[in-house]
């Protein structure tokens, strides 16, 4: 990419003359011109204001602005000048991570104007890494010419999973010096796999500050598209993303215009130009944005995929379940080791991948035969699962560390899926501990790129209060309805314990139950009990039943003079149901019930006289009278005079009289 006559070609093309030092170097020797066009525009009205609003910013929405630009936030380092050398992919990778290191804000000493990371580290690490320092791998040595080998992006990630670098400029290093000189710790690397999904991108800046992105260069202008551009003298050239700007007109690219409006915001890593806008008509295999963590988050790093370029039939050979077994190295009688993250490479879109720690494997197999190794053949101690958008390497932090005993052998076990059906783990050429399952476990040839980020603390120390990692807590006194509760946290680490109050649980109330039925003019009484305590009841009055705020009438059955009616009554304490009594007569009666009696009405109160008449073969044989009387309009039940009843010879009839005097019927006779 990058090769040295292409850009001697390139720069006499432009009228531009260079002179080579006698280092690996390159002066540029023209006139620095700063493009008014691709300078500082003003922060959109509603883009975060500051780098505080930035970070506590929604990425999706910011991503839907028609401008963004990294620098508004002072997070884009100077440019650098990758001279005579084809390392512009290490130049981007390091442009977007010192990006990412200042939008997260990890290192509170460093400013764009002091974080510098060395590219040329970089390029001299992609070719020259010894064993590492757990001594798991072997390195790699390639032989190249490094300052003038090619590369991409992507190599970064792959050698910075390993830890060794990033490393800041100025600093020296060798194989024995390259993985112990990194002052931050990588945890992921974002690789967005289409080049098309421009919404994925900018959230992608707006998250870490910058992506990486290739395009294919011939020439240098303000406003470009590579993508009109063709001829053996056009070149791969990496570059840094920092932001983007819809509004450009998409004849101002050159040569030839673009199809659409708008374009990225490029830092380069050339200062003849250092910023140009790229129409997004163009392109790029290549594009990564990465996320750090400091040295003091994590100290070992066990992983055996030394080689930066995966296996080429990585995605044949569709490896979605594997582990990696490791042995445990450095505990000490004083310091205890602690598995605080796992990370792995993976390939495809929305992956879910379940990672779980097993230790002690040596307790339940002979780990000695290395062919017949089950990785899950251990103590189950962790889980977790996480779901990545994009392909790349991602860290997985465990919910509490796990200890692990120095000599014993722990697995890291990884299975990953998504809709799709095509998500693998990255694979190596190498061999080493690495097992893979289908439908069973056996021996790999490859190493999967699964890792193991570990601690050491000292033994019965105590933590600063920063620094404890709180187990998931007992439960001590559990929390009652109206009382608090208390939840004991002990430090995995130093073994400190801490107390935390449980919130009061409150009552969960069942249903009321009315136990006084109130009426229209006296109130009643309910109760309900709580489901969480049995023990705790609540009495309410209840108020009578004309009162509307709390009841409603319901169901109504009208009484008639024959049948008492009733009415109903709702509330959210239930039901009550109030009897109607039957009406008063409005006609006087008298009939004979079914035992042998008399039932007599009368509509209104007085004295009445009732004769009962015996007849035999049509004859009068017997004659009586009873008076009765009602003091209010309504029933009476009369027992007939003897002889008058059901044991009677023949046929009765009564007749029923206002008084006896005038023998004025009431009503017929029955």
């Amino acid at each position: 990419m990058w090769g040295n006559s292409l850009l001697k070609k390139m720069l006499c093309q432009n009228g531009i003359k260079f002179v080579l030092s006698s280092c690996i170097s390159m002066s540029v020797m023209i006139t620095l011109t700063v493009y008014a066009d691709v300078t500082l525009a003003p922060i959109h009205t509603d883009a975060p204001q500051t780098l505080e609003e930035l970070r506590l910013s929604d990425s999706s929405e910011v991503a839907k602005l028609p401008r963004f630009d990294s620098r508004d936030y002072q997070i884009i380092t100077p440019v650098k000048d990758q001279g005579s050398s084809d390392l512009c992919w290490a130049y981007a990778s390091v442009s977007c991570s010192e990006a990412s290191i200042l939008r997260k804000g990890i290192d509170h000493g460093a400013t764009n104007n002091t974080l510098s990371l060395s590219a040329e580290n970089l390029g001299y690490a992609r070719h020259n890494r010894g064993s590492d320092p757990l001594g798991n791998t072997k390195g790699e040595i390639t032989g190249a010419n490094w300052y003038n080998t090619s590369g991409e992006p992507g190599y970064g990630a792959t050698v910075w999973s390993q830890w060794c670098g990033p490393v800041k400029t100025g600093v020296t290093v060798d194989l024995k010096t390259i993985y112990n000189n990194t002052d931050y710790r990588l945890e992921n690397a974002i690789c967005i796999e289409n080049e098309k999904d421009r919404d994925a991108i900018k959230r992608a800046i707006v998250q870490y500050g910058a992506v990486t992105f290739s395009y294919n260069n011939k020439s240098e202008r303000d406003y470009h598209n590579a993508k009109n551009e063709t001829g053996s003298s056009a070149y791969p050239h990496a570059c840094t993303i920092i932001g983007w700007d819809d509004s450009i007109p998409a004849e101002k690219f050159q040569p030839g215009g673009a199809t659409q409006d708008g374009g990225w915001i490029i830092k380069n890593s050339y200062h003849s130009l250092p910023y140009f806008y790229l129409s997004y008509d163009c392109g790029s295999s290549t594009i990564i944005a990465f996320d750090y963590a400091t040295r003091e988050e994590y100290e070992y790093n066990y992983f055996y995929d030394s080689q930066v370029q995966d296996f080429g039939l990585t995605l044949s050979l569709k490896c979605n379940n594997a582990a990696n077994v490791f042995e445990a190295k450095k505990g000490t009688d004083s310091m205890s080791e602690y598995i605080k993250a796992v990370n792995v490479g993976i390939i495809g879109k929305n992956v879910t991948c379940k990672a779980e720690i097993y230790t002690d494997l040596q307790k339940e197999q002979d780990i000695s035969n290395i062919s017949n190794i089950t990785p899950t053949k251990g103590t189950l101690v962790a889980q977790k699962t996480a779901t990545f958008e994009h392909s790349g390497y991602y860290t997985i932090v465990l919910d509490k560390p796990i200890k692990i005993e120095k000599g014993s052998y722990f697995s890291v076990v990884v299975k990953v899926s998504n809709g799709a059906g095509n998500a693998v783990v990255r694979l190596t050429q190498e061999s080493n501990l690495t097992y893979q399952n289908k439908d069973y476990w056996y021996k790999s040839k490859y190493a999967a790129r699964i890792k193991a980020f570990t601690v050491c603390e000292e033994n019965g120390g105590v933590c600063e209060p920063e620094e404890h990692i709180w187990d998931s807590g007992v439960v001590t006194e559990p929390a009652g309805c109206e009382s608090m509760g208390n939840m004991l946290y002990t430090c995995t680490i130093c073994g400190q314990t801490k107390n935390e109050a449980i919130a009061a649980a409150g009552h969960q109330w069942d249903k009321w139950e009315i136990t006084v039925n109130p009426t229209q003019t006296k109130t009643g009484a309910a109760v309900r009990g709580c489901l969480n305590d049995t023990t705790h009841k609540e009495n309410h009055t209840l108020p009578v039943l004309s009162d509307t705020t709390v009841w409603a009438a319901g169901d109504f059955g009208a009484p008639t003079e024959n049948r008492d009616g009733w009415q109903e009554y709702t509330s959210e304490y239930g039901t009550v149901t109030v009897v109607l009594p039957c009406l008063p007569p409005t006609v006087f009666s008298a009939r004979y019930t079914d035992d042998g009696k008399v039932m007599v009405t009368a509509p209104r109160p007085g004295t009445y006289y009732m004769l009962f008449a015996a007849y035999k073969n049509g004859r009068t044989c017997n004659v009586t009278t009873v008076h009765v009387t009602f003091q209010e309009a309504g029933k009476q039940i009369i027992v007939p005079p003897a002889g008058f009843g059901n044991d009677t010879i023949g046929a009765v009839r009564i007749f029923f009289w206002n008084v006896f005097s005038d023998m004025l019927p009431l009503c017929p006779a029955i």
